[in-house]
């Protein structure tokens, strides 16, 4: 989230810079009042709320300069309207992992995260080669757990996978995505793929479970739960080609798949 607030300032700075260029008057003072949320979601929510208004008011303001011929200025906010959509897609990713591990396991691994990269550097120094850095697609990615320490929580934490189980009284987060990689919900296709981090989870209808069994992956799974899979982290290949992977040998034995 540092990038992201990091961006913020930017945006401001850049707004700023126009206004002065267009022999403007910068207005900065306060316009609400700050919120402060008290639990990890609160503060998702709070983000997700403002980031998706910001979209709406950036989105209008990019029309209405494109109309008056301003095209510097549509230019500024239809850059910043993509790191918006960047910010957004962030913030739902987080629910989905909230959703998936769990709200104590996930603030744990970020805690730990931060410990360890306090331990190893002073990263609040600009150009530190340990300041964290998005990867190319454009946002930051969550700290996958070990082998170890994921395969021990899907064994003494029944719970948690019951609340990611998807059934229609309660759809997984992963259901918002359908707008941006679905035609369909999870349960109405026989088998969806979503690949977390160097993770793989798989939720499949009740009809092709044996099927599912004798699948050539079968022997990564780390437990099933209901109708999802979880597979174990993948270290030495790339997780998005072994969910193709997944995804070919589903619809060779005539599978209706989605991802």
């Amino acid at each position: 989230m540092r990038e992201e607030i990091e961006e913020e300032r930017g945006h401001a700075k850049a707004f700023l810079a126009r206004i002065l260029f267009l022999d403007g008057e910068a207005d900065v003072q306060t316009l609400e009042d700050i919120e402060k949320p008290e639990s990890v979601r609160g503060i998702f929510d709070t983000q997700l709320r403002m980031e998706k208004e910001a979209r709406e008011y950036y989105d209008k303001a990019a029309n209405e300069c494109r109309e008056a011929g301003d095209l510097g200025s549509f230019e500024l906010f239809m850059t910043i309207l993509k790191d918006e959509e960047d910010h957004i897609d962030f913030v739902e990713e987080q629910f989905d992992l909230m959703e998936l591990m769990g709200d104590q396991l996930y603030v744990a691994r970020q805690v730990s995260s931060v410990s360890k990269e306090g331990a190893a550097t002073d990263d609040s120094a600009p150009g530190s080669s340990h300041s964290p850095r998005r990867p190319s697609h454009g946002r930051p990615r969550f700290e996958r757990p070990a082998r170890n320490e994921l395969t021990s929580w899907v064994t003494s934490r029944d719970e948690r996978l019951d609340d990611f189980a998807p059934t229609a009284q309660k759809p997984s987060s992963l259901q918002r995505h359908t707008r941006r990689s679905m035609t369909m919900p999870i349960w109405r296709s026989d088998l969806h793929i979503e690949v977390f981090g160097n993770g793989i989870r798989i939720n499949f209808s009740d009809r092709i479970r044996g099927k599912m069994q004798q699948a050539p992956f079968a022997g990564e799974m780390i437990r099933e739960n209901k109708l999802v899979w979880l597979l174990a982290p993948i270290m030495d290949r790339d997780p998005n080609f072994v969910a193709d992977e997944i995804i070919r040998w589903a619809e060779g034995e005539g599978l209706e798949t989605s991802r």
